[in-house]
């Protein structure tokens, strides 16, 4: 048994250090998912029902399943003697948090709109601001499925002194997301985390695929012959059990 779990846990770090590596330094090659859907469209098309498709997204009324009404979106949170607020406006979706001063005026108003979501909605949904910086924000308050659907506080952010701000790193984005472009003078991991101007918006084709340039070149060229193009793409299939984890 301790063999096991010390072959799992290098695996598992080897894996990590890998993630990080392309998450940081954004490997070549990789295309816009949407371009498999040419070959591929019923795989694609079943894919982005899933909860790895729709694990980052920009809000839209089409994409969102929490209720936003005034007496559904409204939240206290006793610990930190904050109050919540999650609405829309104009199209924009915004959280809004407050405390009562002793007069019974609102103060230590803070109010940032919601640029990106990160969970499908599935089990929970946190919400994300984007800096003028590039840099992302995590916001204090998120939404849980069960039970029909509830707003509580994120995990980190249910304490009677909770962080300020808390930055969406290299790592937590690898995991949720796509590769996204960082700009030159970020890429290590230690740097504070930023990010280029368009982000890519759920887990696509090519975190278990690889990068799809060479597949998509390869089908294209006149006479290609099937073996080529197979061999041109990552099949999880057929790798060893080894390799597929």
């Amino acid at each position: 048994m301790m063999g096991f779990v010390f072959r799992y846990s290098k695996v598992r770090i080897l894996i990590l250090l890998q993630c990080v590596s392309v998450a940081v330094f954004g490997q070549q090659g990789y295309v816009n998912s949407k371009a498999c859907s040419g070959c591929h469209a019923k795989i694609y098309e079943t894919y982005q029902k899933t909860g790895m498709a729709r694990s980052f997204y920009s809000p839209q009324s089409s994409n969102t399943v929490e209720d936003y009404s005034p007496t559904k979106a409204s939240f206290y949170h006793p610990a930190s003697d904050t109050n919540f607020r999650m609405f829309q406006n104009d199209g924009k979706f915004y959280q809004r948090r407050w405390q009562l001063g002793f007069d019974g005026k609102e103060t230590n108003v803070e109010q940032l709109q919601i640029d990106y979501v990160l969970g499908s909605g599935n089990h929970a949904r946190t919400y994300l601001h984007r800096t003028s910086q590039g840099t992302l924000i995590q916001l204090p308050l998120g939404w849980y499925s069960a039970n029909g659907g509830y707003w509580a506080m994120n995990p980190g952010y249910d304490s009677p002194r909770p962080p300020a701000q808390r930055l969406v790193a290299y790592e937590c984005m690898f995991c949720h997301n796509a590769y996204p472009r960082i700009p030159a003078g970020y890429e290590a991991s230690s740097s504070h985390p930023v990010y280029s101007s368009s982000l890519p918006e759920g887990i696509d084709c090519q975190r278990c695929h690889g990068p799809g340039s060479k597949h998509i070149q390869t089908a294209a060229a006149k006479g290609a012959k099937p073996d080529a193009i197979r061999t041109s793409i990552v099949n999880p299939g057929r790798l060893s059990t080894e390799r597929q984890m």
